[in-house]
């Protein structure tokens, strides 16, 4: 139990083993508390000794759930009132304070035995930061600093930190970076970084799509791949202006001794040229963040956490700058942009992009926790590259809506099985016997609540499940008209209302008829039959039916025409050797003369249709 409330609480919980029975007896009890009285009494004095205070943001409002952790140890968490606490030894500290949407400070102090009281104002994030030398991110235990080597890096850098203020997916829960834009230029940047203790330098730069890596020996992690690196950038960025072959910054001297001069000789040190498209400040923005993920899961494979049960050895677990594109809200632009694989549905304060056909059914795909954002955003990037016949069949049938985040989105796992937490989904149903007019809606939650970490595997663990749900989904009939009022009876009396024209209506195997009235009245009926081998039937009644119908007819007469043109001959001659033709003779008065000898021969024969 200890162990559960120190990882999730902000108690500081201990266990003290202060005899060798686990079940003293009651005559043991009174020694036990006179051995034990006066270590206990110190250990309780401990609580007053450290620092507390009430973190607020610049309107004076108190920060809830706001991160503080110190430079090693346990990271606390503000309570609703904002409030903070941490048990400190003498010595000099370092706090972080940090918090979603709030830009993170930092504060160093010197406990000598007395309990301090430092209250903090977190500003908004973003704000003054175009003018701030240094930038930070993230809260975790794995320390990046991130440097730009040029001017058009600072500006990639600055549009990173300007896309995680409100996108929380940019940075993994074990990161914390130290985003450096001007690094050329940085006062003391020796101190500062070095003060750090950054287990990694990143250097970016614009020019040639390549990585330098800058450590030597066993300075670089045995699982760094610089050329899977490079194959990562040019798939992302290589399809935009292409560089002078002369463009290599990361080779330049300056850059050797801006990283000779961090004194960070512990630190990996590599960088990356980011290309010369000078649009596309986001995406290479999003690449960086992609790099030190990926820099995260390299540093940390051998690290052995609280729930593991042995190291990660799999790729998959690695985070690439690919990966991170599709993973963030840098990868909506890009498909509704470069690929064109969906296009924007604009909404106060919401960003979707839609996907599929624009026709019933409908499917709104939305994470409603932090946790679930990433799994959306690579699930619409997964779909808009796949080529599987599934997904396929899925966007050829149904519109899927994404939506990746939500206005206050849940920041912590919930168990929605529990009698506390059925409020939240309570409005959801399946029953088809209650009359309203709300959304069938299904709840899937990927992972446990105390799962450490996992946001990279999400969407592939639940990708079979999740495509299988919306491949059944599309299980039925579609009926599209032009009717602009109009509604569809079931074999049992239900009525449906078509919705702009249109109605799914979702069938299990079987053979089906409905009646379609439009405007209140009969119109026609419409049949289905559903199998496992054809699952899904559109029909298209009205204008669209009508014209589909006058082609058919068309070809008919054309086809008879056709006929009739090819046997005109043997029809003729057979009427005329009936008399049909009084005469025989045309209009000119001529007698016309046989030219096959048969025909005389068999009258009775109309057309040979074997011989043609």
């Amino acid at each position: 139990m200890q162990d559960w409330q120190y990882m999730h609480t902000n108690s500081l919980e201990i266990t003290i083993e202060m005899g060798c029975f686990k079940f003293p007896s009651n005559d043991m009890l009174p020694k036990l508390w006179s051995d034990h009285e006066y270590a206990l009494l110190s250990f309780l004095e401990m609580a007053h000794i450290g620092v507390k205070g009430i973190v607020k943001d610049e309107y004076g409002k108190p920060v809830a759930n706001a991160t503080v952790s110190v430079e090693n140890g346990k990271e606390m968490k503000t309570t609703s009132d904002g409030e903070y606490w941490r048990i400190l030894a003498p010595g000099d500290h370092e706090l972080t304070f940090s918090a979603y949407g709030l830009e993170t400070e930092q504060m160093r102090l010197v406990i000598n035995g007395t309990l301090l009281i430092k209250n903090i104002t977190l500003a908004a994030c973003g704000k003054n930061e175009d003018s701030k030398p240094i930038i930070r991110r993230g809260r975790g235990s794995v320390r990046i600093a991130i440097v730009g080597v040029n001017e058009k890096a600072s500006k990639i850098l600055r549009q990173m930190a300007a896309d995680s203020c409100t996108d929380e997916t940019y940075l993994a829960d074990d990161l914390s970076l130290i985003i450096v834009p001007d690094g050329l230029n940085l006062q003391n940047k020796a101190r500062i970084i070095h003060d750090e203790y950054p287990a990694a330098v990143l250097a970016v730069a614009d020019g040639t799509l390549e990585s330098v890596v800058y450590s030597a020996g066993e300075k670089v992690p045995k699982i760094f791949h610089k050329e899977a690196l490079e194959r990562s950038l040019n798939k992302w960025l290589g399809g935009g202006v292409k560089c002078a072959e002369s463009n290599h910054p990361l080779l330049s001297s300056e850059v050797a001794k801006l990283l000779d001069d961090l004194q960070v000789p512990s630190a990996f040190q590599v960088g990356v040229g980011l290309g010369c498209d000078a649009d596309a400040v986001q995406k290479q923005g999003a690449a960086v963040a992609g790099i030190a993920k990926m820099l995260e899961k390299i540093l940390t494979r051998d690290a052995v956490s609280e729930f593991s049960i042995r190291p990660s050895v799999s790729p998959a677990d690695h985070f690439s700058p690919n990966e991170a594109m599709q993973a963030t809200s840098a990868a909506i632009p890009v498909l509704e942009d470069e690929r064109g694989c969906s296009k924007r549905v604009d909404l106060p304060n919401l960003r979707m992009t839609q996907m599929g056909t624009g026709l019933p059914p409908y499917t709104l795909v939305m994470a409603i926790e932090k946790k679930t954002e990433a799994l959306v955003y690579e699930m619409a990037s997964s779909f808009c590259d796949s080529g599987a016949a599934d997904v396929q069949n899925i966007l050829k049938r149904s519109t899927l809506l994404f939506m990746p985040e939500i206005p206050h989105t849940q920041l912590s796992c919930h168990d929605y099985g529990i009698p506390s937490e059925r409020d939240t989904i309570k409005q959801f149903s399946w029953d088809d016997s209650v009359e309203w007019r709300k959304t069938d809606t299904m709840l899937v939650q990927t992972g446990c609540c105390y799962e450490n970490g996992g946001e990279s595997k999400l969407w592939a663990e639940n990708e079979p499940a999740i495509v299988g749900s919306l491949l059944a989904r599309t299980r039925g009939m579609l009926v599209h008209t032009d009717a602009r009022r109009g509604s569809i009876i079931d074999s049992v009396g239900k009525e449906r209302e078509l919705v702009k024209g249109s109605i799914f209506i979702p069938l299990a195997n079987g053979r089906y008829v409905f009646r379609l009235k439009k405007d209140g009245e009969f119109w026609t009926d419409v049949s289905a039959e559903i199998s496992d081998a054809i699952p899904f039937h559109i029909r298209e009644i009205g204008a669209r039916g009508g014209m589909n119908l006058a082609l058919i007819a068309m070809f008919a007469l054309v086809l008879l025409l056709i006929c009739c043109f090819i046997v005109r001959g043997r029809f003729v001659g057979f009427f005329n050797r009936k008399g049909l033709f009084p005469g025989g003779r045309g209009r000119d008065g001529f007698e016309r003369i046989p030219l096959y000898e048969q025909d005389d021969d068999d009258e009775d024969t109309v057309v040979d249709m074997h011989k043609w």
